[in-house]
């Protein structure tokens, strides 16, 4: 990678539970694509408690390389926690959050740093409007789900966002640190209240439409998961 200034342009935050099948290929795909296009960049792996290779992959992968940080937490607390501490911890004046699947590809990155210049503070990534494509879907149930829980964030936030979980969004760094420092979710409702949060601090959001590939290899446990964060949506309103 190329060397660092004072400031990082860009950092890259990557939450990580036992993803030990599938880390290295996105890796190899992030390094690729920030020394093709010559991005200033930070990586930031966040692993929440995984009981597998995952972190000793990262670390043969990087070495000594001082691009990298790593943050290990004990035991598992969920998805909105590793967030949480990586955004944190990030350098750049741009912070990305993504999903170790990729299934958003990271080449959108670049249509993400071109619609900054445009003056928002936060690029969040829909599988919801027009121009976004969806090459692999969920299951049913679950893709109806995930649209009736948009519904129901939407009706108790007093929001209108078309999609609130795709694990791509692009952060100015004073809003990242505003947000994260105040979020309190760590169960898959997070998103959700980081949004909630956003709009209600007036700052500048827009939804871009990306290529989505369901993962086989999801860590969502359905019916677990999805009454957790409805619940979250009331305490979401109680909190803030």
């Amino acid at each position: 990678m190329q060397q660092l200034r004072d400031n990082t342009f860009l950092s890259i935050v990557i939450p990580i539970y036992n993803e030990e099948r599938r880390i290295l290929p996105t890796l190899q795909k992030i390094v690729q694509f920030i020394r093709a296009n010559n991005i200033e960049c930070q990586m930031v792996v966040v692993d929440d408690g995984s009981q597998d290779r995952s972190l000793s992959i990262i670390q043969d992968f990087f070495g000594s390389d001082y691009h990298l940080k790593v943050i290990q937490g004990r035991p598992n607390r969920g998805k909105g926690w590793a967030v949480q501490q990586g955004m944190l911890a990030a350098a750049g004046e741009w912070i990305i959050f993504m999903d170790a699947d990729l299934s958003v590809p990271v080449e959108t990155l670049n249509l993400f740093l071109k619609k900054i210049k445009e003056g928002w503070d936060i690029v969040i990534g829909s599988r919801r409007v027009p121009g976004a494509q969806i090459t692999q879907r969920q299951p049913y149930l679950r893709e109806q789900l995930g649209k009736q829980f948009t519904k129901i964030s939407n009706l108790i936030l007093g929001t209108q966002f078309k999609d609130f979980t795709c694990g791509f969004k692009l952060f100015k760094k004073e809003a990242a640190r505003l947000l994260f420092t105040d979020q309190q979710l760590w169960n898959w409702s997070f998103d959700s209240e980081i949004l909630f949060l956003a709009k209600k601090r007036g700052l500048k959001i827009v939804e871009y439409p990306v290529q989505w590939t369901n993962s086989k290899d999801t860590k969502v446990q359905l019916f677990k998961d999805i009454p957790a964060s409805f619940w979250g949506l009331l305490k979401i309103r109680y909190l803030h």
